[in-house]
């Protein structure tokens, strides 16, 4: 969505955020529902434009269908045939997609719900929770005090919704049985927010662990009773805003069993402004984190500082970033070099600067800015985040006329940049390892060295990380990893999945690191053997590196003070080799 004043450009651009297209102007699709994709995935719907408009991709044809004011809140039938609507004086409407004809069935109403058959609509009235045919008739209240929209479990006999509480930040979660009129309180969510899971045999919530908390923890009932907490307790307010259950859209391959490990680290930080990033340095010994850095006493400017950690020596070294209003949103470390790109003025425009290391705001001995004619790189309207550490250090920026290139620095007295050729399917830069560059393609994913020489090529989507000689693709529930060169399949392996969506952190050469909700699996490439990492105190959100010399870990820790930090390094003899 791109905003234009009250409405906006209706704008929709591929996975890896190439080729926008403009469908037209209105309002966020996603206001009125999560999804307002059709059933079938090939139309979306939106309001703000007199009324709805559906845009259809097959056809390349826009349908606006003249509500007489505009729609803001919207729902697709299960059979993509018609939408049900609510405009901005609380109408509700079914509409045929195809924009012929529409009824109106209520004048006070806001989010609109489809049974799963598509024979009634669930919708809110002021804090009455009613139910109508969608072929119009009669409405039927079936529960009183709401505070949300109804969600309907996948059977089509039970709702889903919050009842208000007279106290701040107070609400309950109900089941009301359409069928039996049986009304059953699952939980208190203090304003939490509440889903079914995919086969409405369990529900998922969140509430604040603390009163006006600015998070929430995840907690799971099921529906015949009983509720467990999924995530660890965040004393200090810091949580989760939102979640989704796994939905199943990808195929999974068969679950494997996880045991708990605790390691032993060799050095720890504990730091009270760890941000959310870590990433290789100059060693495979050392690392790159980033914290948030409180410029002056009022604590009125923040902003982000990269600092290099090296356990060897039970040092850290401040990188040059300065004390600016901007923030810093990716830096990078050598032997020789520290690097870091900021945004530089309140016109948007980017610089990416180099330091020696080893002093703290050390002196710039060379800097790229968007917007600006520089030497070696030209003008360019972006210029992108770094990636890669040591020798390989990478960034990416775009032409005037949206064309992308790739960049290697070089030292020198004053380092410079040298373009390295990208293929002609190339989409963006993802990952870089010692010589090796991934970069993603229409198809998959490339491999190139650092002259730009493809080495490999793979049709496999997914997220992509590179260590060494291997490249994992973690998709849905499962994880592949193939060789660099020659891209040749070596493991297949499941990823559990039990606490939230896996997620790819890194890759080496024996194991793989991912994360499932709040947990950190370190999975063995050779045996399969998965292991939850023991975090005492774990709180989230995690970030993971492998190197040769071991595993480097960033958490949060949930008995700390506000924004706390640790940062762990454990050599790579104390992982696990069973």
């Amino acid at each position: 969505m791109r905003e234009t004043g009250l409405s906006g450009q209706v704008v929709v651009v591929r996975a890896d955020g190439s080729a926008p297209r403009v469908l037209g102007s209105g309002f966020d699709p996603s206001l009125g529902d999560p999804n307002p994709w059709s059933p079938d995935g090939k139309r979306l719907a939106w309001g703000g434009c007199g009324g709805l408009c559906v845009f259809d991709f097959a056809s390349s044809r826009r349908t606006r269908i003249s509500l007489g004011s505009d729609a803001v809140g919207l729902a697709w039938s299960p059979d993509g045939r018609r939408l049900a609507a609510v405009d901005v004086n609380h109408r509700l409407v079914i509409a045929e997609a195809a924009g012929r004809t529409f009824r109106v069935l209520s004048t006070a109403a806001q989010f609109p719900a489809w049974s799963p058959n598509g024979k009634q609509v669930g919708f809110l009235s002021g804090t009455k929770l009613e139910l109508m045919p969608a072929a119009g008739g009669r409405a039927h209240v079936v529960a009183r005090n709401a505070d949300s929209g109804p969600q309907w479990a996948r059977d089509g006999r039970r709702l889903l919704y919050a009842e208000f509480i007279r106290r701040p930040f107070r609400s309950d979660v109900r089941v009301v049985n359409v069928v039996t009129h049986t009304n059953t309180r699952i939980a208190d969510t203090d304003g939490g927010k509440a889903r079914w899971s995919p086969d409405g045999s369990a529900i998922g919530y969140t509430r604040r662990p603390v009163p006006f908390g600015i998070g929430e923890d995840v907690w799971v009932a099921a529906a015949s009773g009983g509720v467990h907490q999924l995530t660890d307790e965040f004393p200090t307010g810091l949580g989760y805003t939102d979640f989704d259950w796994a939905s199943g859209s990808v195929p999974a391959v068969p679950p494997t069993t996880v045991t708990t490990v605790t390691l032993t680290s060799t050095a720890e930080l504990k730091l009270d402004d760890l941000a959310y990033q870590i990433v290789r340095a100059g060693t495979p010994d050392s690392v790159v984190y980033e914290t948030e850095l409180t410029c002056d006493a009022d604590a009125e400017t923040v902003s982000e500082r990269f600092n290099v950690w090296t356990p060897s020596v039970a040092g850290t070294v401040t990188t040059g970033t300065p004390c600016q209003d901007f923030d810093a949103d990716s830096g990078a470390a050598s032997s020789n070099l520290d690097a870091w790109v900021s945004q530089s003025d309140l016109n948007g425009n980017d610089t990416l600067a180099v330091a020696r290391p080893g002093t703290t705001e050390a002196p710039v001995i060379a800097s790229w800015t968007s917007g600006e004619e520089a030497a070696d790189i030209g003008w360019r309207s972006s210029i992108g985040p770094l990636v890669g550490s040591g020798s390989l250090i990478l960034f990416e920026t775009w032409t005037s006329d949206n064309t992308r290139q790739l960049w290697r620095i070089v030292d020198g007295p004053v380092p410079h940049a040298v373009l390295i050729p990208l293929p002609p399917d190339a989409t963006g830069l993802v990952d870089a390892d010692g010589s090796r560059i991934v970069v993603r393609t229409d198809a998959g994913f490339a491999v190139l060295n650092a002259d730009g020489t493809v080495l490999s090529r793979v049709t496999s989507p997914g997220t992509t990380r590179i260590g060494g000689d291997l490249v994992g693709v973690a998709a849905g529930t499962a994880l592949r990893v193939y060789t660099a060169d020659g891209g040749t399949l070596r493991y297949q392996l499941p990823l559990a999945h039990a606490s939230g969506v896996p997620r790819l952190l890194t890759i080496g050469a024996d194991y793989a690191v991912y994360s499932s909700g709040v947990e950190l699996h370190l999975l063995q490439l050779g045996s399969g053997a998965d292991h939850i990492v023991d975090l005492p105190g774990q709180a989230g959100p995690l970030q993971a590196l492998l190197t040769t010399a071991g595993l480097f870990v960033a958490y949060y820790h949930g008995y700390d003070p506000q924004r706390p930090g640790r940062l762990m390094f454990v050599p790579a003899a104390n992982l696990p080799n069973d």
